[in-house]
């Protein structure tokens, strides 16, 4: 899944930045008014730039996160 990156232009001429999966689905919440951010009291807005980004990378190993090199292990024989 795309991961977008956006700013907004309000309706006082400041600008918002932010991120989120489903760009259309987070204007509309901008829109309406439904997050209580930034934007609640300077709608409406304006969707100046948006650019998709591959997701967030995430641990491919879990089992490694830990390090075997940390202060434990310098205890050890």
């Amino acid at each position: 899944m795309a991961f977008y990156c956006y700013i907004l232009r309000c309706s006082d001429g400041s600008f918002y930045t932010g991120h989120t999966e489903n760009l259309e689905h987070r204007i509309a919440q901008h829109q309406s008014g439904e997050i209580p951010c930034y934007t609640q009291t300077r709608r409406p807005v304006t969707l100046t730039w948006s650019q998709d980004f591959p997701p967030p990378v995430t641990n491919p190993y879990p089992q490694n996160a830990r390090s075997k090199a940390g202060p434990a292990s310098r205890n050890r024989p």
